[in-house]
């Protein structure tokens, strides 16, 4: 069924303002009306619909039509003593006497609502109008400039509208079942500043409302534009007989009259520090919340009853409370300081259940209040020294209990963002770097990480602490299902970090806690944990648990609760309580029962991998090794390629192909040697081995025996040497000239063998000028050597042609005999290399190759686009060096500087590496501080090079050291 559109009013405003009548409208409380308001909460309100994509739409034109409206009832003294009363507010003072300008502004708004907007009609209405209070024409025209150009920024400072909160029904915060409630509270907006007020009305998400007043009010408004200035009266009654006021608002913290507040008490309690307290202790030391509930506020002055408020009220409201406490602050700071603090501990107890723009707004207001605190210089230290002691928590001399849990972790995080604040007061931020360095490096986030991250990076720290209580005591399994519901509550936004999380944490309960048969805190955590996995076909958990039976951290005892815990506790297909490992088992039964959970989860395939796995750790270990003893730029570059070649052979291994691995293994060295060896030749550079004139005086011996010579041209020996000019001038005349067919058939054959050797080149350009433009022979062979189609034989220009190609070849390959013609070839070779790895299948022998081949840096930035996306798929669970926001960026800026395809290649390499790290720390936690370390060594070795080959060296020896750690434990 599809969902109901919502009304005009709540698309542009906000269900805040469209769940009420007249005053939630523009976004003011009953108690606080004046002509001054009224119109800056109707500038206001405008500046939001005109702020809004669909500015330009007719429903938006409704909307305006609307608010013009609700000000000119608000406008006319009569009407607004009708609607105060009816709307639960009290009288409020007698307004000044309007000035003739003044007054003429508010006919020009009655004007706009009697008459649909500026027409004919509602001009030609605001002209008499001012002509019958004594003002020119040009006073008019005056008006209306200052009403389009003026923002209304002349409230006075420090003066509070109030905004009336939404009704809450349905589900509760977090997605919880809630009770609806009883009544709709007003909360003081942010007070207008000069230049840039503040809009008035803003609200979290709660649910629909089952009536939308504002489009009564919409509708009301269009019955009075069909109207007269004599019909306003009669809609103005009809408003006030249809319209049933509201439940009286419950007031939540300071307000008008006789308000109660959420906050009301006298200070922190005497005798224990806020650190020893646990978060709601305090609060309900001071007469705050009690048990469940909120403490009891005030109704209305229309009402004077009392009704409570519950807690997913005041979570729902918490933004704004915690706003209001960051106004307190100015007038009265111990009352403000001790408010924060009682919200600060509700928010950091319920944080898990929160909705995800409820928390984000709940937390930027915790920021705002530390701003506050901050310029008015009272304050700002306790309430940072606050989370600071919650944060304590996570620290090895302390107790972290399942109730302290919540609130270590949302502190923590909260401590992360301080630091990323950098305008902060110094003295804030410092107590949030010296609580944050107790806490264990796995708990660090990045610099530019987010809550969320901020978050998972807490949580992927806590198991090392549950693991190791501490003090004797015994592994808190209430702790633990604790920490495992958070991780769910987290993952509801991230789904990806869960199985992550999960799994790291109960590989820490393993290899650091106590054993589970001497703990039975640990042997419940570890059943608890298994239990809350799926153990589906493809999921993750299956490869850790074969993981384990290879792990030496990990003893019998432990894997005994695991596959106990597997065989009665989880849904794992094809595991049954045969399928327990005993605790006295031997090496051979525990090997024994690995292979069987992986023949029974369809993994059989991992001893072949594991064996491949092996070779290639060992071979890169060498590779490695040997590649520091390079020197110059050509070795550097082979050693570069050498690696490369093993990078993709990882790869290959990691996607599945192990075959492919295999084959790139076994002929690891060969294209590098062929590369950096010179004279290469066509094919599987093939050389003849010939000494200068040797072999031509031998066949020239011959004389007119074409057997012979023919034997002679086949049978000649080939090795690693390049031919000689006189062999070569040999070869070539034979080729043109040569007789029979067959001896010029077998040398021609030669000469395409050496096409890029510069003697052979130069022996047919030394043949060329007796070459006849007919002779098919001649052109053959020519052709064979330029690599392209000569002229017609009867085109004059068909010598100069073929001399002009013969001697460009002749230059390239001069050139490609010099010392650095071998740092070209073995850039192909690179380039080939980061082709396989960015490529979605095997590349073929043809396409291996191919002359014609992608630049290095085209193939790195398509090795880049296919490992990416895999990044997205894990979430850091441990140190990280960098995170993935960071690495896109690092990656962006580099690639705008890059100058020439080296630098681009190198810059496309260390992104590369740099990626590398992120997905390996993510994905093998337990290694995550060492994939950190290779990150950083890296990032050191680049800034300290002297040559860009020496980095293009050290990121490519980074990236296999960071693939052996990733795969050295399969091939264990």
């Amino acid at each position: 069924m599809t969902p109901a559109r919502p009304s005009p009013i709540e698309r542009f405003l906000g269900r805040a303002e469209a769940a009420g009548g007249p005053f939630a409208l523009l976004g003011l409380h009953p108690d606080a009306v004046s002509d001054e308001l009224v119109l800056a909460a109707l500038d206001r309100q405008i500046e939001r619909v005109s702020a809004h994509p669909e500015r330009d739409t007719p429903e938006a034109d409704e909307v305006r039509l609307a608010l013009h409206a609700v000000a000119a009832q608000l406008l006319d003294p009569v009407v607004r003593r009708h609607l105060v009363a009816r709307w639960g507010g009290t009288d409020a003072p007698a307004e000044p006497a309007r000035t003739p300008a003044r007054a003429l502004e508010h006919d020009a708004i009655l004007a706009l609502a009697l008459f649909g907007g500026w027409n004919r009609r509602s001009m030609r209405r605001l002209v008499s109008v001012a002509h019958q209070r004594g003002l020119p024409t040009a006073e008019v025209a005056r008006t209306l400039r200052g009403m389009a150009r003026r923002r209304r920024a002349d409230v006075p400072r420090g003066t509070s509208t109030n905004v009336r909160a939404p009704v809450v029904d349905g589900a509760g915060v977090g997605g919880a079942p809630g009770a609806r409630a009883e009544s709709v509270a007003p909360v003081r907006a942010p007070a207008a500043s000069a230049g840039a007020p503040e809009p008035l009305g803003r609200s979290p998400e709660f649910g629909l409302p089952t009536d939308d007043p504002g489009q009564r009010l919409l509708r009301r408004a269009l019955l009075v534009g069909a109207g007269s200035i004599l019909g306003l009266g009669v809609v103005v009654t009809a408003i006030i007989v249809a319209t049933r006021p509201p439940a009286a608002p419950v007031v939540v913290g300071p307000a008008a009259g006789a308000a109660g507040s959420i906050a009301a008490g006298n200070g922190p309690a005497r005798g224990r520090s806020v650190g020893d307290r646990t978060p709601g202790e305090g609060a309900r030391e001071r007469g705050g919340m009690k048990g469940a509930e909120a403490p009891s506020g005030a109704r209305g002055a229309a009402s004077g009853a009392r009704a409570e408020r519950t807690e997913a009220t005041v979570l729902a409201d918490l933004p704004r409370a915690i706003g209001r406490a960051s106004e307190g602050l100015a007038t009265d700071p111990e009352h403000a300081g001790a408010e924060f603090e009682r919200l600060a501990t509700l928010l950091s107890r319920e944080w898990p259940g929160l909705a995800r723009d409820g928390l984000a707004a709940s937390n930027d207001a915790v920021i705002d209040y530390l701003y506050h605190a901050g310029s008015a210089g009272r304050g700002v230290e306790s309430a940072v020294g606050l989370l600071a002691a919650w944060s304590g928590w996570l620290a090895p001399s302390a107790s972290l209990t399942d109730d302290r849990l919540a609130p270590a972790v949302w502190s923590a995080a909260m401590l992360h963002r301080v630091l990323r604040e950098r305008d902060l007061p110094a003295q804030a931020r410092s107590i949030a770097e010296s609580a944050l360095r107790d806490l264990d490096d796995r708990g660090r986030s990045p610099s530019d990480a987010s809550f969320e991250a901020s978050v998972v990076a807490v949580l992927s720290a806590v198991p090392g602490r549950l693991a190791r209580p501490g003090g004797g005591a015994d592994v808190d399994a209430k702790a633990w299902s604790r920490w495992a519901t958070i991780v769910d509550a987290v993952s509801l936004h991230s789904p990806r970090v869960r199985s992550p999380l999960m799994l790291a944490g109960l590989e820490a309960l393993l290899a650091e806690g106590p054993e589970p048969n001497a703990s039975p805190g640990a042997s419940e955590a570890i059943g608890l944990l298994i239990g809350r996995q799926t153990w589906r076909a493809g999921d993750d958990g299956r490869r850790w648990v074969l993981r384990w039976f290879g792990d030496r951290r990990i003893s019998v005892a432990d894997l005994n609760a695991v596959t106990s815990a597997l065989a009665t506790r989880s849904s794992a297909e094809g595991v049954d309580v045969t399928m327990v490992l005993s605790t006295s088992a031997s090496e051979a039964a525990r090997a024994a029962l690995r292979d069987r959970y992986a023949r029974a989860w369809g993994a059989g395939d991992e001893v072949a991998r594991g064996a491949v796995a092996a070779d290639l750790i060992a071979r890169a270990e060498e590779v490695i090794e040997a590649s520091r003893s390079a020197t110059d730029d050509a070795g550097q570059l082979a050693a570069t390629a050498r690696l490369a070649r093993l990078h993709d052979a990882f790869s290959w291994l990691w996607r599945g192909d192990g075959s492919e691995a295999a084959a790139i293994l076994a002929s690891l060295s060969t294209p590098i040697d062929q590369a950096a060896t010179p004279g290469r030749m066509e094919g599987q550079a093939i050389r003849l081995s010939l000494t200068e004139g040797a072999w031509a005086e031998q066949y020239l011996g011959l004389r007119q025996n074409p057997k012979q010579r023919l034997d002679k041209l086949a049978s000649a020996n080939f090795g690693p040497g390049d031919i000689g000019a006189t062999d070569a001038e040999v070869i070539a005349g034979e080729a043109i000239f040569g007789t029979p067919v067959e001896v010029r058939t077998k040398a021609a054959e030669i000469v395409r063998q050496f096409r890029l050797s510069p003697a052979m080149i130069n022996a047919v350009l030394e043949r060329l000028p007796r070459i006849p433009p007919g002779s098919a022979a001649g052109r053959a062979v020519i052709e064979s050597v330029v690599q392209r189609q000569l002229p017609g034989a009867k085109d004059p220009t068909w010598g100069l042609v073929a001399r002009r190609l013969l001697v460009q070849s002749l230059l390239e390959a001069m050139a490609a005999e010099s010392p650095r013609a071998a740092i070209d070839r073995l850039a192909v070779v690179l380039a080939i290399s980061y082709r396989s790895i960015g490529s979605p299948v095997p590349l073929t022998t043809d396409q291996r190759l191919s002359p014609s081949q992608p630049r290095a840096a085209e193939a790195a930035g398509s090795a880049w686009a296919r490992v990416r996306p895999s990044a997205d798929l894990v979430a850091p669970t441990g140190t990280i060096a960098l995170s993935l926001r960071a690495i896109d960026q690092r990656r962006a800026g580099r690639l705008s500087q890059a100058r020439g395809p080296v630098q681009e290649f190198g810059a496309e390499q260390v992104s590369l590496a740099e990626l590398m790290g992120y997905v390996v720390g993510s994905e093998r936690p337990a290694q995550a501080e060492r994939a950190a370390q290779i990150v950083e060594e890296l990032i050191r070795e680049r800034r300290s090079a002297g040559t860009i080959f020496e980095q293009l060296l050290a990121t490519e020896r980074a990236m296999v050291h960071l693939w052996v750690l990733r795969l050295k434990e399969e091939a264990s």
